[in-house]
């Protein structure tokens, strides 16, 4: 469904940087905040006059039947989903912006490319993710990347041998995210990036099923 997002300055400003770190558009930087933070916020009447006065940008953006049931039980009162979904987004970004302090850049970061063997079943969920919420494979991994590791590590998947089970997939990944998984792995003695990835990669996946 077409939607029409507002965006004030500061919540404009603030999704940009977290964008630019995941090498992501605005958009896309959207809806993984209206995925990953649905259940974050309850809001009252008075939330709703947060775009009442002022100039604000609006954002023609394509948003999903799936996405847009995870608000369906939320008050609108009497507003249409596209208010409801504008001011929920100012009000999650305001309430993050110190968890996302290490993943925010003034401009846009530079990609690299890279292929890494990761489970077929994962690969296949990734599609899924995809078809039903519009989330690119760049913002999911890039996420995955620079989330936090949820402890304790899997270590059974660390030395998996069942390699008939895995593809080679090929991923953007900003050299800040690259830079910070690379070291997540050396800090916790795993033999390759693409090991701890996959396991953060499952993670994040079971973050954001809808």
């Amino acid at each position: 469904m077409r939607m029409k997002i507002i965006l004030d300055e500061e919540t404009e400003k603030e999704l940009l940087y977290r964008s630019n770190f995941l090498g992501v558009s605005i958009s896309s930087s959207i809806l993984l905040h209206l995925i990953l933070y649905h259940d974050k916020s309850i809001l009252n009447r008075e939330n709703f006059n947060v775009f009442k006065n002022g100039n604000y940008r609006y954002l023609q953006m394509d948003v999903t039947e799936c996405v847009i049931r995870k608000y369906d039980s939320k008050p609108r009162y009497d507003n249409s989903i596209s208010m409801l979904l504008s001011v929920y987004l100012h009000d999650i970004v305001k309430k993050t912006k110190t968890e996302w302090e290490s993943m925010a850049s003034k401009i846009k970061l530079k990609m690299v490319f890279s292929t890494y063997s990761i489970e077929k079943n994962t690969i296949s969920k990734m599609r899924e993710l995809k078809k039903k919420t519009g989330l690119t494979f760049t913002t999911i991994i890039n996420y995955a990347a620079t989330m936090d590791d949820v402890e304790p590590i899997d270590q059974l998947s660390l030395f998996s041998d069942d390699t008939p089970k895995k593809q080679q997939q090929g991923f953007q990944l900003t050299q800040e995210a690259l830079k910070k998984i690379s070291g997540q792995a050396k800090n916790k003695q795993i033999k390759s990036v693409g090991q701890l990835l996959e396991i953060k990669l499952k993670k994040t996946l079971k973050i954001l099923d809808i």
